[in-house]
């Protein structure tokens, strides 16, 4: 009688990017020690949803309206402990009745409560973390057992916040594009019906589309053709405004199944912050124009390590572009993306999950 593998659980949550636990779970599986289990915090809808600001057109807000909205957030931290507290329990449930050796983490809310989880119910299971951006604050948790991580400045990072240099790994991101010949990217390019000058991908999946760095970018007219991948929401007012410009340059895409195919013919990516499209484009040699005004940490990292160009304001996008396609910055960011990436391989993190074994009991 064959030997059952033992277990391995990997823990996952709504705001996954680039199927992270699918392409660990794919690679483990490659390796053929353990078997795999996956669990979302998808059921528990109020673990996880931030409060929803309300938007005042005053400039005085009334003692009774701040009242009111104390109220709201106590009702609303409630809920989302109750929501914490229900997935802690379901994580402990798995552990009962897989018996894992590990856990692994692949997103940062998955995490928290996996943390969460071990310090209420006292499990002995190992929390290995793969960390999913470029940048590591408030990652670091004491019942955590190991991290995986991208570069050296996260590891040392997380050295400062406690951990153990033994228990950092850096190994990239669990985040896995297919390369394709000069051919392969011709051929899908007349399949998916893209004329043959140069190809921008501007992503918006999940959120508001930007109108203004939308619009400039299809006024660049034949200069470019650009592929902009939008919400459903979203696409009614989108193609208003392509009808009422004429605009012949553009492509909507909602659906999510043929991504990683319109990455691979792009020549340029816009993208906000987004850490599985950013290290998507650095394997397959894709320069990466970022405007995200927010996320400023793992912005002006990449950006200190010359691996991408920023647009600060929406106007610059136009200057990004341009200076991508007319200068040699384009050749730059491509072999500085694929220097980051060269001995990142989700097999190593697989193997790593695999082997692990937890020294500190």
């Amino acid at each position: 009688m064959e030997e059952r593998k033992p277990n391995i659980l990997i823990i996952t949550s709504h705001d996954e990017k680039g199927n992270a636990s699918l392409n660990i779970s794919n690679a483990i599986k490659e390796v053929g020690t353990h078997n795999v289990v996956i669990i979302s915090d998808d059921k528990y809808s109020m673990y996880g949803q931030g409060k929803v600001s309300k938007k005042l057109n005053e400039k005085v807000v009334s003692v009774y309206e701040k009242i009111l909205e104390k109220n709201n957030q106590k009702v609303q931290d409630t809920k989302n402990k109750k929501g914490r507290n229900a997935t802690a329990r379901r994580i402990n449930n798995a552990i009962l009745r897989y018996n894992p050796t590990c856990i692994v983490c692949v997103t940062q809310l998955a995490h928290i409560v996996a943390c969460q989880a071990k310090s209420i119910y006292k499990f002995s299971v190992p929390i290995i973390c793969v960390v999913d951006k470029f940048t590591c604050d408030n990652i670091y948790n004491i019942e955590t057992a190991a991290f995986i991580v991208d570069n050296q400045e996260e590891k040392q990072a997380l050295i400062r916040y406690g951990a153990l240099s033994k228990d950092v790994l850096v190994m990239g991101l669990p985040y896995v594009a297919l390369k394709k010949t000069p051919v392969e990217v011709e051929t899908l390019k007349q399949n998916l019906g893209i004329p043959n000058t140069t190809t921008v991908l501007i992503d918006f999946r999940g959120k508001s589309v930007e109108m203004e760095i939308f619009n400039l970018l299809i006024d660049q007219g034949r200069i470019c053709n650009v592929i902009a991948f939008v919400a459903d929401s979203d696409l009614s007012k989108i193609r208003k405004i392509i009808n009422d410009k004429g605009a012949s340059n553009v492509q909507l895409i909602t659906s999510v199944e043929d991504y990683d195919n319109y990455i691979a013919v792009a020549d340029v990516i816009f993208t906000d912050s987004d850490a599985a499209l950013i290290f998507k484009g650095f394997q397959l040699g894709k320069p990466i124009c970022c405007y995200d005004p927010k996320n400023q940490d793992e912005l002006t990292f990449l950006l200190s390590k010359g691996l991408i160009v920023r647009a600060k304001e929406p106007i610059d996008i136009v200057d990004c572009l341009y200076s991508l396609l007319e200068t040699n910055k384009k050749d730059t960011l491509i072999q500085a993306g694929y220097k980051w990436v060269e001995y990142a391989d989700i097999s190593n993190i697989a193997n790593y999950i695999c082997a692990y074994i937890n020294t500190d009991d």
